[in-house]
């Protein structure tokens, strides 16, 4: 009734139709927003190599905006920065290609852009810069991209997009298939997690024995201390030593995905 928008909670409503529609929508699972912000960054590639831009180049350039996208939801750089910078220059592509220069110099080796202090982002993507321009469809297609929330992004979509950004056979799957997180660990639980941590819990049980003799004192419990320290430093040292061979590794996401367990 009319009489019910006034209530503090369809007020808030009301408010949403307006500033954040997506929240009547249903709660989506992460494979599903991986999937929509994968499909919206296939348009872009495939609309940037439509326009003659070579598939290496488009490539470099989409993951150097998706690590953006990914940075500015973790608190690496100011909040909403990317987003605020796509926003003021919707009607603008020519301003829009200086600003991501000039933030993405910003971020080669760490520095100032505009009255912001930007970290030095290592690693080497930001060695090259390279913008291409964005004609209106495309700079569109980014901003919607940015509105999502990319904290909850399965980060296995940077090696993805590369990937398939390089391979015109590979170009039309960006954004209906990436290899999920589940599907990786049903191959990486039992070949590396599993044998591992089995590992891990036949040192946990020499150490707690070796422990419990030190404790109790008397003679051999300078030995037993030493051997307690003798196989924890044997199990990192075969974790350091520890090697896998993935032949054909394409984006690497069965690489990564150990590593951020």
């Amino acid at each position: 009734m009319l009489e019910d928008i006034v209530s503090p909670a369809n007020l808030e409503k009301l408010r949403w139709l307006f500033t954040d529609p997506d929240k009547f929508h249903p709660k989506r699972t992460i494979a599903q927003i991986t999937e929509e912000a994968a499909g919206k960054f296939a348009d872009l590639a495939q609309s940037l190599n439509a326009r003659g831009h070579a598939p290496q180049a488009v490539a470099h350039f989409l993951n150097q905006c998706l690590f953006c996208l990914f940075a500015e939801d973790a608190e690496l750089l100011p909040a909403k920065m990317f987003e605020r910078l796509l926003d003021k220059s919707q009607t603008d592509p020519a301003k829009l290609s200086t600003r991501l220069e000039a933030l993405f110099a910003s971020m080669q080796k760490g520095g100032d852009f505009g009255a912001d202090d930007i970290a030095w982002f290592n690693g080497g993507l930001f060695e090259m810069v390279d913008v291409l321009p964005l004609i209106a469809s495309e700079i569109t297609t980014l901003h919607a991209a940015s509105k999502l929330d990319w904290s909850g992004i399965e980060p296995s979509i940077f090696g993805t997009l590369f990937e398939r950004g390089l391979d015109p056979k590979k170009r039309s799957q960006l954004g209906a298939h990436y290899t999920d997180q589940q599907s990786i660990m049903r191959i990486i639980n039992p070949v590396i997690v599993e044998p591992l941590t089995a590992e891990w819990e036949a040192a946990k049980r020499i150490i707690a024995g070796r422990m419990a003799l030190y404790e109790k004192g008397g003679k051999g419990s300078k030995n037993a201390m030493q051997e307690a320290q003798a196989a924890f430093i044997a199990h990192l040292e075969r974790l350091k030593n520890f090697k896998v061979l993935d032949p054909a590794c394409g984006s690497g996401n069965f690489l990564y995905s150990p590593c951020a367990r």
